[in-house]
């Protein structure tokens, strides 16, 4: 019988960025947060560069790679959040119909890059995402960097899928052309790897979009993605809606459903 292993970043279950905008902006954060269009720029924005906000990308890049255990006090749900408590029913109703498929279902929390954290502050982490998942599922907790998360201990682990907030360093650790030679190519065929979708060139973005092929078609540069990393690992992007703060009104209409 098969596991299901999902890992999940921390960071995609807490909006940090804005607890990080909140750290250095107070009066931003709370416009970002009573301001119905100023949320729905937030939330729909194409990157974490803020420049929309006019707020200091490098002074964010920097708070934001400091962040540690005190900005998780400060940080609410996101969107995403309620989405993994579908994902684990789902998971669910397929080791139902297909118990020969899946046996054991794990959930593992990556705490990274929050070392401060004391081991009571992780124990009540837990148990507040069992909690808010409902399912007997196993969740634990793994403290993992982007250096350390190989493909090689990916394959060891037995992941099948991947939550990050932003692959970028992992990419950058393990998928670097000066990196990926034919003893360490990272095929993970697999593991689904899943992160947030961000383009930081906009005109690079608006000409990627306009472009057509031959037959007429526009493409996507999402797609571009996918057919890029495909001879390595499956990739899905994820919006930064669902990664965003949560919104109450989505909750509500998918919960009602």
């Amino acid at each position: 019988m098969a596991d299901q292993r999902h890992v999940f970043d921390l960071d995609t279950l807490l909006d940090t960025r804005l607890a990080t905008i909140a750290t250095l902006n107070p009066e931003l954060a709370s416009r970002i947060v009573s301001d119905p269009e100023l949320y729905a720029k937030y939330k729909n924005r194409p990157n974490d560069l803020f420049a929309e906000f006019e707020l200091d990308s490098d002074e964010f890049e920097k708070a934001y790679r400091a962040r540690d255990a005190n900005i998780l006090t400060k940080s609410l749900p996101t969107t995403f959040l309620f989405e993994m408590i579908n994902i684990g029913g789902s998971l669910l109703n397929l080791r139902a119909q297909e118990p020969h498929n899946v046996e054991n279902i794990e959930f593992a929390i990556n705490t990274y890059p929050y070392h401060d954290l004391s081991e009571a502050e992780v124990s009540r982490i837990l148990d507040a995402i069992a909690a808010r998942i409902q399912a007997i599922i196993g969740i634990t907790s793994i403290y993992v960097s982007p250096e350390q998360m190989s493909p090689s201990y990916i394959r060891a682990s037995n992941y099948n899928a991947i939550y990050f907030y932003n692959f970028r360093d992992w990419l950058k650790e393990h998928y670097h052309k000066d990196k990926v030679t034919e003893a360490t190519v990272g095929i993970i065929p697999g593991t689904c790897i899943y992160s947030s979708a961000q383009f930081v060139d906009l005109d690079q973005l608006k000409n990627a979009t306009e472009y057509q092929n031959p037959q007429g078609e526009n493409t996507s540069p999402v797609l571009g993605m996918q057919v890029m990393f495909s001879p390595y690992f499956r990739l899905e992007p994820m919006s930064l809606d669902y990664l965003s703060l949560v919104d109450k009104d989505k909750v509500i209409n998918d919960v009602t459903k």
